[in-house]
């Protein structure tokens, strides 16, 4: 779209641009500036320029009608010398706008997320600067005045250093227009960069700007029957197809569990050419979908079972999870197979699960991933990932931190059934308090974006990105698609739905038990710990935290008098406490921690008090290390009760033999009111995310 046309675009949604008109040669730039106000800007107008500034396609400053002509005839000779002969050009005049800084603002159509907003600082230097934020069209005007306040040079948007402050409230108008403008226009693919946006004390103004179609590929999406999905972890009676009577595999282990548990009634389809599903006494079998009855979920897996024919049979209303199965070499054929499932599905009236889905863990509904699991409680964590192995995982690591979890889905290749969906279903399950995501393709980014912004009840998220890489380079020749990769986008994403960016699996678990458990400080505040260590470590141990966005905060006179006062030796009078050796919390000495945790907060408020007990220090210079452990542990129990407005953190940093007594000690420490962390760097992790604070 022309410069000219795009502008007038702009100005008939209300974003202000300067004045201006076109002309295809000098002699006409000089007449049509009569009907304008000095000071002129002339402008190179042809096809396939976008940094005009490059080809020395633009001139500002231009006092009157010979200035204007002259810079015309120079434009359009520059342009002629380097650009194919065959080329439409024309000139630009305008009346040259006010402003003191320059940002870019530009919009555009992106794979799985949407229509995406962005704001940066702008002019030539907008990719070298990288001072750049995102949002989601439609946007309102506090979420664009947000996302000013974002960047790095807000001081130099707001009165920093003395200058006088800009018109942010203007600037902001003109990304609410254009966010509204690529929602209005977004399934058309619409790419908008206005580069450079002046901004000064009087308002905001766009000098610059290119309007086309984004490199997007449209996709349409059929409307699936509808199903309640919560029979994925919820059904009255389940069917499993390939389960093998000669050789046990996956089926015969959903089987067994399912039986185990006995919260479901389970239906077996033996093998061709099997009458039974092997060992497992007690369960039905019957032939095929006919004879069943009625099922809530059909769980199909293996090289001799026929997926396709069992979804067109499939009841109304059931939920059909494909863990795996034999699908085509290729990638045409597996994409042709997985339409047919779907299809199949959706005639029968049902949904699909995968493929190459693992499914549901929901031990206290009776289904489980984990053989034999014991941990059966309704925990407050749901779990939705994009990788069945790491929903494996992830129910593992918390089963041996004894953490449980009210659901975790395995979504997998999302033929049918996308993360969006599961995610709205755990918005509105009562047992779950914290929704984790693990996610590795944009595919679902704006349904979990319309899924949040739509929920009745928020909650809070715990996100972790796999795969994360720079947008392709067809973006490349625009401002905002050089800028727009996944990892911003992931970022900006994260910030909307106020969710909790971790980089590792631990990670994840870690933020949901402290959101779980502390929930999600609101207003969010600035978290600050008391850091008492026992091993030697603790300016360590204070960098750790502080690396994670935890303030280890100076004691303030008060306090340190306080602390003084208890006369205490081998013990540093600072924060971080640093007790030579853990030793020092024996008896008779046991009421030492109580008595600094008192004196010190008691003058001082602490977000968090967090104890870096080292297990190592104990076994190498105490008596009777394992019961010297446990007595440590009983002589810092009391404090969590004292004080039940603070979060208190444990840690247990064990080596070698030290290792025997860290289960032993953890237990004690959680039954006294302490969160367990593996590491100093995880305790900053949960604090941060449940003090709801991001830094900025």
């Amino acid at each position: 779209m022309p410069e000219a046309d795009a502008k007038a675009l702009l100005a008939a949604h209300g974003v202000p641009v300067p004045i201006g008109r076109l002309a295809s040669d000098a002699e006409g730039a000089a007449r049509v500036s009569r009907e304008l106000r000095a000071p002129y800007v002339v402008k190179i107008v042809a096809p396939d320029v976008i940094h005009k500034s490059e080809l020395g396609g633009v001139m500002v400053g231009l006092r009157d009608e010979a200035a204007v002509r002259e810079a015309a005839a120079e434009i359009l000779d520059r342009a002629r010398r380097v650009l194919p002969a065959e080329s439409e050009l024309a000139v630009l005049v305008e009346e040259q706008a006010a402003g003191s800084v320059e940002l870019a603002v530009g919009a555009r159509s992106t794979n799985g997320f949407g229509p995406a907003v962005m704001v940066a600082m702008g002019g030539i230097w907008v990719e070298v600067l990288d001072d750049v934020a995102f949002g989601f069209a439609p946007l309102t005007r506090e979420q664009a005045a947000a996302l000013v306040r974002g960047l790095r040079a807000w001081p130099m948007l707001s009165g920093g250093r003395g200058s006088t402050p800009c018109d942010t409230e203007a600037l902001a108008d003109i990304i609410v227009r254009v966010s509204e403008l690529v929602a209005q226009f977004g399934d058309d693919h619409f790419e908008i960069d206005l580069n450079p946006v002046l901004v000064g004390p009087d308002g905001a103004v766009v000098v610059d700007a290119v309007i086309g179609r984004a490199p997007v590929a449209a996709s349409v999406v059929a409307v699936p029957p509808t199903v309640d999905l919560s029979k994925l972890y919820r059904p009255r009676r389940a069917g499993v197809f390939g389960a093998d009577a000669v050789q046990p595999k996956t089926p015969n282990t959903f089987i067994r569990e399912m039986h185990r548990l006995g919260k479901i009634e389970v239906v077996a389809f033996p093998l061709p050419g099997q009458e039974g599903v092997g060992s497992i006494d007690g369960v039905t079998t019957v032939p095929d979908l006919a004879t069943a009855g009625e099922l809530d979920l059909i769980s199909v897996n293996g090289p001799d079972v026929d997926a396709i024919e069992i979804a067109s049979s499939a009841p109304r209303g059931s939920v059909l999870q494909v863990l795996s199965n034999t699908f085509g070499s290729t990638v045409e054929e597996r994409r042709e197979w997985t339409d047919a499932l779907v299809s199949a599905a959706h005639s029968a009236g049902a949904r699909v699960l995968g493929p190459n889905s693992l499914g549901a863990h929901s031990p206290a509904h009776g289904i489980s991933l984990l053989p034999g699991t014991q941990l059966l409680d309704e925990g407050s964590i749901g779990a939705i990932f994009q990788s069945g192995g790491l929903t494996s995982d992830f129910v593992s690591m918390a089963e041996d931190r004894g953490v449980a979890v009210s659901v975790a889905l395995s979504v997998a290749d999302a033929a049918d059934i996308g993360v969006e969906e599961l995610l709205s279903l755990l918005l509105d399950d009562e047992s779950t308090k914290v929704i984790v995501l693990y996610l590795e393709s944009t595919r679902s980014a704006r349904g979990i974006l319309d899924a949040v912004r739509g929920a009745q009840n928020r909650k809070p998220i715990v996100l972790l990105v796999g795969g994360r890489s720079a947008a392709g380079a067809d973006a490349a020749a625009s401002h905002t698609g050089a800028i727009a990769d996944d990892r911003r986008l992931w970022g900006a994403l994260a910030r909307e739905i106020d969710a909790v960016e971790v980089v590792s699996l631990e990670g994840l678990l870690t933020a949901a038990e402290y959101l779980s458990r502390f929930g999600r400080q609101t207003p969010a505040v600035e978290p600050s710990a008391l850091l008492i260590a026992t091993g030697g470590d603790g300016v360590i141990a204070s960098d750790l935290l502080d690396d994670a966005g935890v303030s280890v905060s100076a004691l303030k006179p008060a306090a340190l008098d306080a602390f003084v006062d208890l006369r205490l030796h081998r013990i540093s009078v600072a924060n971080p406490v640093d007790l030579a050796s853990p030793a020092a919390l024996l008896p008779p000495e046991a009421k030492i921690f109580e008595s600094m945790v008192d004196a010190i907060l008691s003058h001082q408020h602490f977000t968090d008090v967090v104890l870096n007990l080292g297990a190592a220090s104990v076994y190498s210079f105490v008596h009777g290390a394992e019961e010297s452990l446990l007595r440590i542990c009983e002589a810092v129990a009391s404090a969590p009760r004292k004080h039940p407005g603070v979060r208190f953190t444990a840690v247990v940093s064990a080596t070698g033999k030290s290792q025997a007594g860290r289960a032993s000690a953890e237990r004690a420490l959680a039954d006294a009111g302490y969160q367990i962390a593996s590491s100093i760097a995880d305790a900053g992790l949960g604090i941060r995310a449940a003090s709801g604070f991001d830094g900025s």
